[in-house]
């Protein structure tokens, strides 16, 4: 080998002292998972490495056999990733790459799955509405999941493990943990673990990646009954309280009995952009030191062609565009019966789409997007370039189901998920024959 050569090869050991801006040149080019995953392996340096927006988006599928299942559109590939940080959580957010759980013992926490970091949030515990939290009955919950684990483990017989399960039963009838004030009523009510876990919050959404180390990193969080929204800055220990004005279209159309059915929250443009159940558009400007932010009701009707003689048929997500103009989506829900399914199955069977140009006064409908999709759900709603998707699926929207009241019995829910093509307006669902699916799937984009 002559001195040229041996100038280019590059020792083993200087593959962490390789400059960042390059490591990231070197990620955006790796479409395939495989190799996305052998980059990260190469050492902790190459591991910090995260590109956002640029790899094709993954469906999580949360597995069975207590792994966790990815599938990749690019390569309509199934890849399974032992993440025992999810086990018996539920994900209520994906944002930046990051998936957001909910312990059964309230705990907050945002993971990411590729280098299997991870960072709490402030636990539900501290959120407005809770007044008290018990955590000595979490304590026996956790400790009779431990032992039904280890009796599974060697494979005891039905008899003691349905034993098991009448005691554990017993358990969950027990005295809720947390006590819940309802904020109009100002009454309080009690609440157990599992109950919290499933229903209490709605989504997550982060401002931007949690380790970007940015000092004005945020989450937003859909919670309780109706549906208020709280906020946390990084370093906070408890959620802060986002109020609502009285003078919304909810307050006045439900007489006081329901003022919040907020259903989508997004950071666009340094706020926060928050619609209701009625297609309101709230703006929302949370100031370095400001702990209530400042509130401006977005003064735009409702398109003329939207009702809401149907309310809960109905589902309404909110997207920022780069050109500072707003995008609503409004998912249509069908329930039906279903032979042996004792609860009303639903299904999406149209979407329409609005957008507000920056300082317009209405909406306009959208019926091309071109280039572009959509991705909706517990994930934080986005707007992708189609050219990140390979097999040509622009110009739709792809939905999962974060539907989150059907889903607490567990007998229906978790299997709305599929797309839906604007140019023709065909819905096509990816598990038809399905009437739950439990966890709910989520998108990941990173």
């Amino acid at each position: 080998m002559d001195s040229m050569e041996e100038q280019q090869v590059v020792k083993t050991d200087s593959w962490a002292e390789l400059n960042p801006d390059l490591l990231n040149e070197i990620a955006k080019l790796l479409y395939c998972y495989d190799d996305y995953a052998r980059f990260l392996a190469v050492c902790k340096q190459w591991n910090t490495v995260h590109v956002t927006n640029h790899h094709p988006p993954w469906l999580v599928l949360p597995s069975y056999d207590k792994t966790f299942e990815t599938r990749v559109l690019e390569e309509k590939k199934i890849y399974y990733l032992k993440l025992p940080d999810l086990k018996n959580t539920k994900l209520r957010g994906s944002s930046f790459g990051w998936l957001i759980s909910v312990g059964i013992d309230g705990t907050l926490r945002m993971l990411n799955p590729f280098t299997k970091k991870h960072i709490d949030l402030p636990p539900m515990s501290t959120l407005p509405d809770v007044v008290d939290y018990n955590p000595n009955w979490v304590k026996k919950v956790n400790d009779n999941i431990h032992n039904n684990e280890e009796e599974d483990n060697i494979h005891n017989n039905e008899e003691e493990e349905s034993n098991e399960e009448e005691e554990s039963n017993e358990d969950d009838d027990d005295d809720g943990e947390y006590t819940i004030m309802d904020f109009l009523s100002k009454k309080t009510y009690t609440c157990d673990s599992d109950h919290m876990q499933k229903i209490h919050v709605q989504k997550i959404i982060l401002s931007s990646s949690p380790d970007d180390y940015n000092q004005e990193f945020m989450a937003i969080a859909l919670y309780g009954e109706f549906n208020r929204l709280a906020f946390c800055r990084r370093g906070d220990n408890k959620w802060m309280d986002i109020p609502k004005s009285s003078k919304s279209e909810v307050a006045t159309i439900a007489k006081h009995k329901c003022d919040y059915a907020y259903e989508d929250a997004i950071f666009h443009k340094g706020k926060i952009y928050v619609i209701d159940g009625f297609a309101q558009i709230f703006e929302f400007e949370i100031k370095p030191t400001c702990t209530t932010p400042e509130q401006v009701i977005i003064e735009v009707p409702k398109p003329h062609d939207l009702y809401f003689r149907a309310i809960n048929w109905k589902v309404a997500y909110l997207i920022g565009c780069s050109d500072g103009a707003l995008l609503m989506v409004i998912r249509h829900l069908n329930f039906h019966k279903v032979p042996d399914v004792e609860d009303r199955c639903y299904n999406s069977t149209r979407f329409d789409l609005y957008k507000l140009e920056k300082g317009a006064k209405e909406w306009s409908k959208v019926f091309n997007m071109k280039n572009y999709t959509v991705l909706i759900g517990f994930n934080s709603s986005i707007l992708m370039s189609a050219n990140t998707f390979p097999f040509g699926w622009e110009n739709s929207i792809h939905y999962t189901d974060n539907v989150v009241e059907n889903h607490y019995f567990e007998v229906v829910g978790g299997h709305d998920i599929g797309l839906s093509n604007l140019e023709d307006g065909k819905t096509t669902q990816l598990f038809p024959n399905l009437t739950l699916l439990s966890s709910p799937p989520i998108w990941l984009v990173m």
